[in-house]
C-alpha cells in the first residue's frame, strides 16, 4: 500500500469493515461525505495508483485489485470483532437551521 494516499487507504479501510459486518455503505456514500471534507482533493477517488507501475484507476478498481488482495485475511479477522454501527458522519449532514430570534433556543 505505499505510494498511496493516506485517504485512499482509510476510505477502502472503512469500507472494507463496514462490507465485513454487512453495513449498507457504498463507496458513493463514502466519496459524499469524504467530498464535505476542506481539503479533499478529486485526485483521491479518481487517480489511484494500481498494482502495475504506471496504472492508475479509481478508489473502487483500487479497494477490488490492490486493498483487497493485501488486507483480505486482516479484514476476515475483524469479521468476528465486536459489531459496529454505521451512521452519517457528521461533516456528512446537512447543517442545522439556526433558531429563529427570540425563541432563546
Amino acid at each position: 500500500l505505499e505510494y498511496r494516499h493516506v485517504d485512499q487507504v482509510v476510505l477502502a479501510a472503512v469500507y472494507g469493515v463496514c462490507k465485513i459486518h454487512q453495513a449498507e455503505v457504498t463507496f458513493k456514500d463514502l466519496v459524499q461525505a469524504y467530498k464535505v471534507l476542506p481539503d479533499k482533493n478529486p485526485q483521491t477517488w479518481l487517480q489511484v495508483p494500481l498494482a502495475r507501475p504506471g496504472a492508475f484507476g479509481n478508489i473502487i478498481s483500487f479497494y477490488n485489485d490492490v486493498f483487497v488482495p493485501r488486507c483480505k485475511d486482516y479484514l476476515h479477522g475483524m469479521k468476528d470483532a465486536t459489531a459496529i454501527t454505521v451512521s452519517t458522519p457528521r461533516a456528512a449532514q446537512p447543517p442545522e437551521p439556526p433558531s429563529a430570534p427570540g425563541t432563546g433556543q
